[in-house]
Formats: C-alpha cells, sequence, structure tokens
C-alpha cells in the first residue's frame, strides 16, 4: 500500500472527528482552531499545525484538537510528533480510531510489527465495521508478496556519541582494571527487505560498531555482524528463523568469531484487550571461535529469551527475561584454573515516556545472576583455594532523547552498574556516560 494512500485512509478518520465539537471557553483558542481546520482543509498542513498548537497553549484540550493535530504532523513526516498526539486519545471514546492511526504512523516508521499490533487489536476489538475492515486490509497488505518492479523496503540507523567509562575491562565480566577512560562510539546498522512482504518474507541486516578510547587503546573495541532472517505467518502470530555471523576485535586482535541461529515467535496483542502488547518466545545456538591468545572462550553458547512490549500510563514499556548457557573451553595456567563457561539468568525491563514532543525519558533496570559451571582453583602458599564464581549484576540507566528532527536526535545516557561476586577480584562499581547524536531513516 502507497504511502498516499495510507494518508488518505488516515483523512476518514478526521472527517469524522471535525463533527464533534471542541469545546473550549477562551475564544482566542477557538479562533485558533477554526483557522487550523481551514488551512487543514486547504492542505496547509504546517500552517495548521502552528494554529493547533497555539488553540492547545490556550488551553483547548478535545479529541478533535488532538486527532487534526495528529494527522497534520503524519502528513508532514513528524511521526514523533504524530504518535504523541494520537497517544493522547488512546483512553477516550476514539480509542480504536486512534490506534488505527498509530498504526500507520509505526508502518511509516518502519515499525512492522508494531504496526501489526494496532491493527490486529483493532480488527479484534473495534465495534465499527468500517475500521475492522480497514484493519483488516492492513493486515493482509503486510502479507502479500512484493511484485518484481516494487521497491525494497529497509531501515537504516547512524549513532555518534562520546562518553566516559569509569572502570575499564578487556572483555565482558572479565577482571576490572579501576581505570577509567574517555571513548568515542560509532554504529551503523541497516535492515533490507529482498523477498516477500514484511510479515512473510526475507530480511537482510548488518551491524557495525566501534569504541574507540582515547588514552589506552588495549581497550578498543570493535564489532561486525551480518544476519538473514525468514519470517511467515504462523496461525495467530509470526514466526522467524535468523542466522547471522559475527565477529569482535578487542584492539588489534581478532577476540571471537560466532555462527548464531535464532528462532522465535510473535504473538500481537498477546491475549490482552491492548493494541500495543506484543509478546515474543525466541531460542539461540551458538558456535563461538576465539581468535588467538583468546582460545578459552571456543565453545557453544544457548539461550532462551521471552519479551513483553506493551504501552501504560503513557510509557512504552519493554520486559525481557533471558538464560544462557555457556559450554567454553575455559582457562589454566600452572597455578590456576578460571571457568569461562556461566549460566545467565537476566530480567531487565525498559520504559520510555514522552515529556513534550520533542523530549522523551527513558530508564532501564536489570539484574543477572551468574554461575559458572566449574570451580575456581588456585595454588597458594596455603594450599589449594577452591571456590565457584558466583556473581550478582545489578545495573541502572537513565536516558534523554530530544528531537531535532524526523530523523536526528540529540542523546545523553547515564548508566551505572554494580557486580558482587563470589570471587573478589570481580566485584566491581561502573558508571559509563554518554552524550551523542543518532539518524533513523
Amino acid at each position: 500500500m502507497s504511502v498516499s494512500h495510507r494518508a488518505r485512509v488516515v483523512l476518514l478518520g478526521v472527517q469524522c472527528l471535525l463533527a464533534v465539537p471542541a469545546i473550549a471557553d477562551d475564544a482566542t483558542a477557538q479562533s485558533h482552531f477554526g483557522q487550523g481546520v481551514s488551512a487543514f482543509n486547504a492542505g496547509q498542513f504546517q500552517r495548521a499545525i502552528r494554529q493547533f498548537e497555539a488553540a492547545r497553549a490556550q488551553g483547548l484540550s478535545s479529541d478533535t484538537l488532538w486527532y487534526n493535530l495528529g494527522v497534520a504532523y503524519y502528513k508532514q513526516g513528524q511521526l514523533e510528533q504524530a504518535e504523541f498526539a494520537f497517544s493522547r486519545l488512546l483512553t477516550g471514546a476514539n480509542r480504536e480510531l486512534a490506534r488505527y492511526n498509530l498504526g500507520l504512523v509505526a508502518l511509516k516508521a518502519h515499525q512492522p510489527e508494531m504496526a501489526e499490533a494496532y491493527f490486529q487489536a483493532v480488527f479484534e476489538h473495534s465495534a465499527s465495521t468500517k475500521l475492522r475492515t480497514l484493519a483488516s486490509r492492513q493486515l493482509d497488505q503486510l502479507s502479500v508478496p512484493q511484485s518484481a518492479d516494487t521497491e525494497q523496503s529497509w531501515s537504516a540507523s547512524v549513532d555518534l556519541n562520546a562518553g566516559y567509562d569509569s572502570n575499564l575491562s578487556r572483555v565482558a565480566d572479565g577482571e576490572p582494571s579501576f581505570e577509567g577512560a574517555s571513548f568515542l562510539e560509532s554504529q551503523a546498522a541497516g535492515v533490507v527487505q529482498i523477498a516477500g512482504s514484511r510479515r512473510e518474507g526475507v530480511l537482510a541486516d548488518g551491524l557495525l560498531y566501534s569504541r574507540q578510547y582515547l588514552s589506552n587503546d588495549q581497550y578498543d573495541t570493535d564489532y561486525m555482524e551480518l544476519g538473514l532472517s525468514r519470517s511467515l505467518v504462523l496461525g495467530p502470530g509470526r514466526g522467524e528463523a535468523r542466522a547471522s555471523l559475527s565477529q569482535s576485535w578487542l584492539d588489534t586482535a581478532a577476540l571471537e568469531r560466532t555462527f548464531e541461529l535464532t528462532t522465535s515467535y510473535r504473538l500481537a496483542g498477546c491475549g490482552f484487550d491492548t493494541a500495543s502488547a506484543s509478546c515474543k518466545a525466541s531460542l539461540t545456538g551458538a558456535r563461538v571461535d576465539a581468535g588467538r591468545h583468546f582460545e578459552e572462550y571456543d565453545g557453544q553458547r544457548f539461550g532462551a529469551a521471552l519479551e513483553l512490549d506493551d504501552q501504560w500510563q503513557g510509557w512504552q514499556w519493554r520486559s525481557r527475561y533471558r538464560y544462557d548457557l555457556n559450554r567454553r573451553r575455559d582457562f589454566q595456567t600452572a597455578s590456576e584454573f578460571y571457568s569461562e563457561s556461566p549460566s545467565h539468568h537476566e530480567l531487565m525491563v525498559v520504559g520510555w515516556h514522552a515529556l513534550t514532543r520533542e523530549l522523551s525519558f527513558g530508564t532501564r533496570l536489570d539484574y543477572r545472576f551468574s554461575r559458572y559451571r566449574d570451580e575456581h582453583r588456585l595454588v597458594t602458599p596455603d594450599g589449594l583455594l577452591v571456590e565457584r564464581r558466583v556473581d550478582h549484576r545489578r545495573r541502572a540507566a537513565f536516558m534523554l532523547e530530544y528531537r531535532l528532527s524526523a530523523q536526528w536526535a540529540a542523546t545523553g545516557e547515564w548508566d551505572a552498574q554494580y557486580n558482587s561476586s563470589s570471587l573478589s577480584r570481580y566485584e566491581y562499581a561502573r558508571q559509563v556516560m554518554l552524550l551523542g547524536i543518532n539518524g533513523r531513516f
């Protein structure tokens, strides 16, 4: 379905809402609103936005205002602002109409899974035959394979950051250095649809990541990943199989090459009466081949995860439980044996809330329990010390994002971690601070 056709569908809802009277005591607010409607009907959407915002600043707040404001922002390609406006209607009488248009916003923002969740909820719960029909068409369109001459859908992102790490470590879960350093960080990612549709098709994806420390390059990290996935509709949800190949480097030395297979199943709605809920279960198996001098990391990794995405009280929430099991070669010297084969249980919750149309606040909390398969052994003057490594890692992060345009945003993050361990050498406190800019295309 073309963008222009999606826009016409949105306007069907607007015409209905324009018939609802906007209530405000202030004549100035009513005047701004009336001028906004006139500009909207004339196709002057930027002028309509200015008038609607002026009416809102004067105290006007109605479904009519928020809906027209959302559509005007949508027509201008300002998707974050459109989402903010439509979300204000989710608790009112026009909830299903808002859900449908939030689905259109998600489609245009290259978020097909979120769009599917909105359309599925409208189809299942709306009392309006017209809205149910429109939602059904959107779900069907998501499943229609693309023709050979249809332009492939794609999305990409770029992140550029500068930051400070208070406690460096050469490898994940290794011994901390208790040294701090500033760094520059960059990341580029992209996804392209090479066959089929968003719901049933083949996607290729890629990721490049680099963190370079300004004063200590032995901690520099680089990472590259390429993936290919196949998705298809299975019952009420969507299944996906993905194969990926990744390579990481520490300083200039190859660290790990990983071949990974993941299968997952996503269900829109999760059986709840909510448009935005989406559940996902996944299983992962990976083969890890470490580079020279890192042979202890050779082996396998297996994982299982459960995820839930939802919206509540103006927040967008993502929660995840993940279990990882490692079977690595491990590391031994003449006097010491290190287990590199932990099992992890991790619980994570991430939430984002729009404070204004441009400014969003986010928070992340997670806890991870790790238990290593084999006991750590150390020869000391007093004899052999034997103890199993058990870690409890707690982490909290706070993020801010300010939208500079439809594609670009300025970001800030403060991340605090604390790890307690049965082996004191692995106990640490760590803080990472980031300032940067990201683009989404």
